[in-house]
């Protein structure tokens, strides 16, 4: 008998979970009239703002009040209340209150106010869920535009696992955002604006879709030459191990790990250049975190990531030297998961790079997924001159791309001397070493320029308001859309960031 009464109750309760907002509403409120001392058992769960209806709002806040008052809930003092309040009603909003205050007709008495309490805070959850991928979806092509796409998810994401589910130990209620963000990414993978036909050169896991970049080159695509000039101090190493990790997860992510990604680093040892992929993995996928659970360092780190500095000059305890030994050896893990071949010599010919790399592929049996080069200068050709050198690298380079099916990722340095002191030595179309061959050989041309390479001679306060910035310049691109100067953040090699949103692009 006692278990057929429990499972009578259970019916009764899911009920009150199947009721949509409009019906459960009346409901609560009418189990408040008619036992005006329920408010005290819920009135920390439930808030004002916890209701579909703005009637219900109104008159939740005045029940509140008149409790806290010490005075009698039904629905006179109810009105009166509300009209204190400064709010103005009419006969029909009287007589309403009058029907919730009557039972609502048909007040299922049996069933306790903490269930309406927790039936309402589920339908909350449910509705601002709804609200926001309501918002991803209808302004997706607004995010999408402004570059906003990615971090507008992130905050969704943790706005709907974040939302106030009441102070009382009740039923815990876990709304499954991933449905309706899985859903909303295949969405987002079927719109042309997030489709490129090559490899992105700045993405992380994270990410719906692709950088400015990325989308406006159409990413580095089979037997193209990608070619990428700046000036000393600009950053260039740094950007090539940017495009390395990007490339390195996106072809173990999507394409099975199996195709080799080559660097040839002519200049940073090997050991240094495995440093700083640490240091990129650590700071992308911390800066991807929601803000009250990233771990904040600084830029030493990347020159010495065995030190463990942290930003805001936190004391370093054992704990946080615990936790970045952690991430290092995530890092590291990670790394040796990929299928990268890193090759340092300090000097090379074009004829040993292209014999290395027709062994790699003849080892892996596949196609190499992205041959990057730092930088191209430094490759020896047999002449002193180093236009020379290069426009014999890139001769042979060019029918070597198409054959092996490979792109080339290749970093150039622009001689400081090239440059022309009234343009604040901003680099131009003709600002390619090697005279025009590289334009004529390459797919995709592009251009780094940062302000701080040059603060010893650019007039202070031209200076001052573009330090910590550095854009990338599209001279030339075969196969997209040159959409113009994508503006960045420098954060002193510590990361780089779209300057108009702050959105990432590494």
């Amino acid at each position: 008998m006692s278990n057929s009464k429990n499972n009578s109750k259970n019916n009764k309760s899911n009920f009150i979970y199947k009721l949509n907002a409009e019906e459960l509403e009346p409901r609560f409120l009418a189990h408040i009239f008619k036992d005006n001392d329920s408010i005290c058992k819920i009135s920390d769960m439930v808030d004002s703002n916890h209701f579909s209806n703005k009637n219900h709002t109104n008159i939740y806040h005045a029940m509140k009040c008149l409790y806290q008052d010490g005075k009698y809930i039904d629905d006179i003092t109810l009105v009166n209340k509300i009209q204190e309040q400064g709010y103005k009603i009419n006969d029909e909003f009287v007589d309403y209150v009058k029907y919730i205050c009557n039972g609502y007709g048909t007040i299922t008495s049996s069933v306790k106010i903490i269930t309406y309490a927790d039936a309402i805070l589920v339908k909350y959850k449910e509705r601002k869920e709804r609200e926001i991928v309501n918002d991803l979806t209808i302004n997706i092509e607004e995010y999408i535009e402004k570059g906003e796409l990615s971090q507008k998810i992130m905050e969704a994401s943790t706005n709907a696992s974040s939302l106030v589910v009441g102070k009382k130990d009740i039923k815990k209620i876990d709304i499954d955002i991933n449905k309706t963000m899985s859903d909303l990414e295949d969405k987002i993978n079927s719109t042309e604006e997030f489709k490129i036909t090559g490899l992105p050169l700045f993405w992380h896991p994270s990410d719906k879709g692709f950088s400015k970049l990325d989308t406006m080159i159409d990413g580095v695509k089979d037997g193209e030459l990608i070619s990428i000039a700046a000036d000393s101090k600009t950053g260039k190493s740094f950007f090539a191990c940017i495009n390395t990790v990007s490339l390195c997860r996106y072809i173990k992510k999507y394409l099975n790990n199996e195709k080799p990604v080559i660097y040839f680093s002519l200049e940073m040892p090997k050991q240094k250049l495995i440093d700083r992929l640490i240091f990129i993995i650590i700071k992308q996928d911390q800066d991807r975190k929601p803000e009250h659970k990233r771990l904040y360092f600084n830029s030493r780190f990347i020159k010495h990531p065995k030190l463990f500095f942290i930003e805001n000059n936190l004391e370093i305890n054992e704990k946080n030297k615990d936790i970045f030994k952690n991430l290092i050896k995530d890092a590291e893990s990670e790394i040796n998961s990929w299928n990268l071949i890193i090759d340092y010599v300090a000097e090379m010919s074009i004829e040993e790079l292209t014999a290395k790399i027709n062994k790699v592929k003849i080892q892996s049996k596949c196609d190499i997924g992205c041959v990057i080069v730092d930088y191209v200068g430094l490759i020896h050709n047999g002449d002193k001159d180093v236009n020379v050198n290069i426009f014999e690298s890139y001769r042979v380079l060019r029918p070597f791309s198409k054959t092996i099916n490979c792109p080339f990722v290749l970093y150039n340095q622009i001689l400081k001397s090239d440059l022309k002191r009234e343009n604040d030595y901003r680099p131009n179309a003709q600002s390619f070493p090697g005279g025009g061959k590289i334009k004529q050989d390459s797919d995709v041309g592009l251009f780094l320029y940062r302000y701080s390479a040059y603060e010893d001679v650019i007039e202070k306060e031209k200076y001052f308001d573009k330090k910590n910035t550095i854009e990338i310049i599209p001279s030339l691109i075969r196969d997209g859309e040159n959409t113009g100067i994508i503006t960045c953040l420098w954060d002193d090699g510590a990361g780089i960031k779209e300057k108009s949103n702050e959105v990432k692009i590494y």
